[in-house]
């Protein structure tokens, strides 16, 4: 019943404002993760004896794709930026680091 509902979820669609979007594999393999919890919730509560979706497997999701900033939104970016903050924010999407990048950076880092 479990792949059923995966395979029916995967040819669904949902609307988004005027827009009418199709149901990601991230969102399916969230879905079939409560189900999972909820089932093993309910052999914790001794009503089943085993976990009926043990061998459903998640589906392979594609990553999403980092959008990269404009040049004309890097300079609105830095213009509505405060003097406190440009530098940094200057650095940072220059070199394109990420935002874990960013918070470890040191000065020995810097050349």
């Amino acid at each position: 019943m479990i792949e059923d509902y995966k395979a029916t979820r995967s040819r669904s669609h949902y609307r988004k404002g005027s827009k009418t979007k199709s149901v990601t594999e991230a969102t399916i393999n969230r879905e079939i993760c409560c189900i999972k919890v909820i089932l093993r919730k309910v052999i914790e509560w001794g009503r089943i004896e085993d976990l009926p979706a043990r061998a459903v497997k998640a589906l392979k999701e594609k990553p999403n794709l980092t959008r990269l900033l404009e040049q004309y939104e890097v300079a609105r970016l830095l213009e509505s930026t405060p003097d406190r903050l440009r530098a940094l924010i200057a650095c940072t999407v220059y070199n394109g680091l990420r935002y874990n990048e960013l918070l470890h950076l040191q000065w020995k880092d810097i050349d």
